[in-house]
């Protein structure tokens, strides 16, 4: 006796221009054999599965930012190189590249010092020599750019894991 082989129910992929293309392609008659039908499914499964894995890495690409000023000295010195990706939410102590409200071409690196439904509070280390919210207000969300993830350079000052690293004496700048 050999055993059947059911199809319990067509599933749907949610409609794109690539999607229905493929669906429509690989789409069997009815008078396909049930087995026909279950492998024409898993293609437009698979291939729906590739593109949206597509898709979810470009939203992650990393960004390479050269820091030119003083505001985040000790942890980052003129000419520490960075790479920033959008990964998750900032979260307070997060390192964060962020478009500059007044110049929004201009990046600005700083640290989260809160979150909150106004925007992203960002402060930078060294409050003398930083242009942060204090001046310019809490920035919206969309203009952070990444979190910081590590330092590639210069030679001689590498380092893993900066996004949570605190300032020294452990706290996150007072607001």
């Amino acid at each position: 006796m050999t055993p059947k082989l059911t199809l319990i129910r067509r599933t749907t992929i949610a409609p794109t221009v690539v999607g229905l293309a493929a669906a429509e392609a690989a789409r069997p008659s009815s008078r396909s054999s049930p087995r026909a039908r279950l492998l024409a499914g898993s293609v437009v499964a698979v291939a729906a599965g590739v593109l949206s894995s597509a898709v979810g890495v470009a939203a992650v690409r990393p960004r390479r930012v050269l820091v030119s000023g003083t505001s985040m000295v000790p942890a980052l010195v003129p000419g520490d190189r960075l790479l920033v990706a959008r990964t998750h939410r900032p979260r307070p102590g997060d390192l964060v590249a962020v478009r500059d409200p007044r110049q929004p071409r201009r990046l600005l690196v700083k640290r989260v010092a809160s979150v909150t439904s106004a925007g992203v509070d960002v402060r930078g280390d060294d409050p003398a020599h930083s242009t942060d919210s204090r001046s310019f207000g809490p920035v919206p969300e969309d203009f952070v750019v990444g979190i910081v993830l590590h330092r590639y350079g210069p030679p001689g000052r590498p380092g893993l894991g900066l996004s949570h690293q605190r300032r020294p004496g452990g706290a996150v700048p007072s607001m």
